[in-house]
This record gives structure tokens, sequence and C-alpha cells, in this order.
């Protein structure tokens, strides 16, 4: 998450921040839940990915189809010219089955219906892809959204102050450098302010993109209470790991994957072993040469065949020992990319779990550095107002409140994601 060069606070800025921050309510603003609902079911990828599950389907179906015998009807006309003009006409219907083909038929079914389960799960990866991503830039447009708010309050505490500075000033008591500097510090909050709200609105676009809204639909966040989001407890690295392999669809698709190759390899040694087909057909003709009428010939040239044909495979110029090795090959690289799965995943969880503990411990050395800064800030405002410190001490005293508030808003979303990222690989939803 980019850090924001605000710079925050007076000494009423909680009370006024908490006033800020209430925003009425909105019907059309689209909470986290509603973003991934709606983002699963438009989303260009995703809609991509069902539209190769409908192919993977179409071709289950048809290796189902293949098993059935064809039928096919025939008619032709001759003509010829030898010595005198002739014709001839014929009519025929015939039907193929394979009997036995190496179990092609029975493994390819079995295969296509698992390639129709692994684009499900390629479905589901797809879909977490963009839950992760609308998490992500979800919890980054509330970290913008609560430093705009919390700009809005400096500003106005700086306003207050300049207003005092000018009254020291009128009085004798400041020089106009100690009210110029007053006045650079609020120009450059004003300055924070638009950059924050820009920063804002770019996040609020891409969200709206990853839902594929249309430009012209009017599209905002909710805005939740964020004070107990990042609370939550945080599992040990190897119950969220063992809960992840059982649930991620990527694994479970790798897992598919090594299926689906030892398939491949049984269809290449199929190769190897002999087909028995069955085939039978029925005729009949007229040619000009003959006596009889067409009528005639055609009722009484009826012709009935069956056939049994064994094909033996004998040499295939080395075709089926190259399929076999390359399907040996592509189960040990299915093997090498689970493992390869196995250990992403493990790695991904376990940066997620360290940032998780790393900001759940920073938030609270954050928050007591930042009520120690306060205290601070609020006594060198008193002393100021009695004249006992300097414009520049002044300063120096917001400028650490500043750093201490920024840290803390910052650690604290940054907690909010990393926890909600667990729950994710957990399998439990999110929700802010």
């Amino acid at each position: 998450m980019k850090r924001i060069g605000i710079t925050l606070l007076g000494a009423f800025l909680i009370t006024e921040f908490a006033t800020a921050s209430a925003t009425p309510s909105d019907t059309a603003s689209w909470d986290l839940t509603r973003c991934i609902a709606y983002a699963q079911e438009n989303n260009i990828t995703i809609k991509e990915a069902h539209l190769n599950k409908n192919s993977a389907t179409l071709n289950l179906q048809q290796s189902k189809m293949n098993r059935l015998p064809n039928l096919s009807a025939s008619v032709s006309q001759d003509f010829s010219h030898q010595t005198d003009f002739t014709n001839s006409t014929s009519l025929g219907l015939s039907s193929q089955v394979t009997l036995f083909d190496g179990f092609q038929q029975t493994n390819k079914v079995k295969q296509g219906k698992l390639l129709v389960e692994q684009n499900d799960l390629i479905i589901e990866e797809a879909k977490n892809n963009i839950t992760l991503s609308l998490l992500e830039a979800y919890i980054q447009a509330l970290y913008f959204h609560e430093s705009i708010k919390t700009i809005q309050a400096t500003i106005r505490s700086s306003e207050k102050e300049l207003e005092q500075a000018q009254a020291k000033y009128e009085s004798g008591m400041l020089a106009i450098k100690d009210v110029s500097d007053v006045k650079s510090q609020l120009a450059g909050y004003r300055y924070n302010l638009i950059k924050t709200e820009n920063d804002y609105s770019q996040q609020v676009l891409t969200i709206k993109q990853m839902l594929e809204l249309s430009p012209e639909q009017p599209f905002q966040i909710a805005i939740p209470k964020t004070e107990q989001l990042a609370n939550t407890e945080i599992p040990d690295v190897s119950d969220v790991y063992a809960a992840a392999i059982a649930i991620m669809p990527d694994v479970n698709s790798g897992k598919q994957q090594l299926v689906i190759d030892s398939i491949d390899l049984k269809l290449a040694k199929a190769g190897y072993l002999p087909s028995l087909s069955l085939s039978a057909g029925i005729g009949t003709g007229y040619q000009s040469e003959f006596a009889g009428t067409i009528g005639t010939q055609f009722n009484d040239g009826w012709n009935e065949s069956v056939k049994l044909t064994l094909s033996i495979p004998i040499f295939s110029k080395y075709q089926n020992k190259t399929q076999v090795q390359s399907s040996c090959i592509n189960i040990e690289k299915s093997k090498l990319n689970l493992t390869s799965i196995y250990k992403n995943l493990y790695s991904k969880i376990e940066n997620v779990w360290k940032n998780a503990l790393a900001y759940r411990t920073e938030i609270e050395a954050s928050k007591a550095a930042l009520e120690a800064a306060e205290q601070s800030y609020n006594l060198t405002r008193e002393q100021f107002n009695f004249g006992a410190v300097s414009t520049t001490e002044l300063m120096q005293s917001q400028s650490i409140y500043i750093s201490a508030t920024q840290s803390y808003i910052q650690t604290k979303y940054m907690a909010m994601l990393y926890e909600q990222m667990l729950r994710f690989y957990q399998g439990k939803e999110i929700k802010l």
C-alpha cells in the first residue's frame, strides 16, 4: 500500500474526525460482499472460464456419442459410353461400430469428465483471483477515504491555528515569518487533500472496472466501521495451510491434471492393441444393359452384407512409442507442477501469516505512539498559547503527531488486509 505524505490533525482532531467520518446512508453504495458477488458473475476472465467449460462439456458429449454406430446412405448415378450408351443407379445404406479399440473410447469419456471438472476448478480459481484483487483494492480505497477525512479535519484545525497566529502577530506577539510558516503548512495540507482525493477516485474507478460496470453507471463503495476489523484471532500457519490445500482450486486442478495425463498414457498404449469393428450394409441398383425395368431391378437386386474387421498394428513408424514416451514426460511435468503449486501456496500463506503477525504487533505499538504524540502535541499547543514555545517547536510537535497518525492508519488497514487474506485461505467468508 503506497504511503501518502499527508499532514494531519489539530488539537481537537479526534472529535472532528469522528464527526467527519459519518456519511449518510446511500442505497447506491457497494460493500465488499456485493462487489465480490457481482464480479464473480460479470468479470470477463470468469466468463471466459465458463465458455471454456462449455467447450469441454461439448467434447465430453461427443466422446460419449462416438461409442454409437454410425449410419450413412449413398446414392450414385453413372453414365458411360463405349459402343453403346449405358447408365447405372445404385442405392445403399451402411453402418459401422467399433467393438474393441483398446478401451480408447472408454478412457476418452473418463478424460472428458475430468476435463469438465477441471474447468470447474479453473472457474473457481478465477473467482478467487478476482476476490483477492477486490479485497486489496477495496481496503486501499478505505485507506484513502480515511486519509481524506483526516486531512479535512487537519485543515479545519490549522485554519484555527492560522487565525490565532494572525491575532498574535497583530498584537506583536509573533513575527510575520511565523505567520507565513503556518500559512505554508496549511497550503501543504490543502495540496495533500487534493492529491488524496484523486487517489481515492482512481481507486474507486479501479474497483468499478474490475466489476465490468459501464462508465455511466453511478458507483461508490460503502464505508464500514473498521476499528474492530483487525482484531480477529490469527491461526497457526500450519492450520491455514492444511485448510488451504484441501479447498484451493489450483491445488485440486493440479491433482486433476495428473490423472488426465495418466489417462493420456493409457490412450497412447492402446495404439499397440488390435481393434475390432463390425460393419453392415444393404444396397440395390439398376443397370441399363441388363434386362428388366428399373423397378424390377431395384426390387430383385437387394444385397446385404455383414463384416467383422480386425486391425492389428505391426509397424507405426514409432508413432506409438513416441506417444507413450511423450505421455510419460507429461506425467512427470504434472508432478513437478503440482509440487510447485504446493510450494507456492505455502510461500503465499506464510508471507501473509508473517505480515498479519507483524502488523498485529505493530498496530499496538503505533497506537501507543499515537497517544503519546497526541498528548505531547496538545501540551505543546497549550505552551504555545502562553508563549512558552516557539512556532518552530509547535510545528515540530505537530509533525511528530502527523507521522504517528499516518503510521497508525496505514498499519490498521494493512493488518486488516492480511487478516482477511488468512480468512480467505481458510475458506471463510471475507466480509468488511
